[in-house]
């Protein structure tokens, strides 16, 4: 089932007509400072819907993950290119994984960035090393990997 919430869709918001949705990059970001940015509102709230999609009403499960890794499991992995393109929605990754975190009463797991939203990428080439909770990024790679996939895909 796919969400159609037209407020949730980023291609929908003018930047001058829904600020709420939109906001300046002041170059502190991956982003360098060029343009416009997703306001961390909708970051969140696209989040939640994501998740909610995925894993049920809050906080949600992943029956399989929950019964076959221990909560004090931690490991690493990484967010690698599949294909060449342009890299997008890497901003919701460590969103994706705070939340689940917030969810499951979890640690948090760590999300270092190694290209900028945006950037062109070669198959194969590692975009993010993450560290953690080992069911934190389990039960966040679907929701990770589908936002992050369709963000790459439109910015292609």
């Amino acid at each position: 089932m796919t969400n159609t919430d037209p407020a949730l869709d980023p291609t929908l918001a003018a930047p001058v007509e829904s600020p709420d949705r939109l906001s300046e990059d002041h170059g502190d970001g991956p982003g360098g400072g060029e343009g416009l940015s997703l306001s961390p509102a909708w970051i969140s709230r696209a989040v939640q819907v994501a998740l909610d999609e995925d894993l049920g009403a809050a906080p949600g499960r992943d029956v399989t993950t929950q019964a076959t890794i221990e909560e004090g499991q931690i490991r690493s992995g990484a967010l690698v290119a599949r294909e060449a393109g342009v890299v997008a929605g890497l901003v919701m990754v460590s969103e994706v994984l705070d939340q689940v975190s917030e969810r499951f009463g979890l640690p948090r797991a760590e999300v270092h960035l190694l290209v900028a939203d945006g950037a062109r990428v070669t198959r194969g080439q590692v975009l993010a090393e993450l560290s953690g909770p080992t069911q934190v990024l389990l039960i966040a790679e679907r929701t990770m990997l589908n936002l992050a996939s369709r963000a790459s895909g439109v910015a292609t």
